[in-house]
């Protein structure tokens, strides 16, 4: 993983150990509130990933309240733009290879969220091989 990819993670995630489900979740709320504004899609990705990923109510409201902060202390200078399905699955390989392996539950995150994201296996694949280097 190459150090200026990890440097677009969020500090609490730059750890080096397996990245758990409400990081993986954070990550997810960081794009979707990027440029300040969920729109319908975004609205129903964040619902599947929570499903998807059993945060349960209380964790969603306090890690969606996290976030929101940091974007009020800190507003993105340009428009932040629309969720970028393939950005942010390049985010999540990236933290889910911070500690250089992959272990059985990063390898269901990575499946949820692929499918929940409705990239193809190919861009999957592509996105992976970028992010390691080849």
């Amino acid at each position: 993983v190459k150090d200026q990819d990890m440097s677009k993670l969020p500090p609490q995630v730059k750890k080096s150990d397996a990245l758990t489900p409400e990081e993986f979740f954070e990550l997810v709320l960081v794009e979707i509130l990027r440029d300040g504004q969920i729109k319908p899609e975004e609205a129903n990705l964040m619902l599947r990933l929570k499903n998807a990923l059993r945060i349960d109510d209380e964790t969603h409201a306090r890690l969606f309240a996290s976030v929101e902060k940091r974007f009020k202390a800190n507003p993105m200078v340009d428009d932040g733009g629309s969720l970028d399905p393939e950005r942010l699955f390049k985010l999540l390989v990236v933290a889910v290879l911070r500690d250089g392996k992959v272990d059985e539950q990063e390898k269901k995150l990575l499946g949820i969220a692929s499918e929940a994201l409705q990239l193809s296996k190919d861009k999957l694949k592509a996105i992976v091989a970028e992010v390691q280097g080849k």
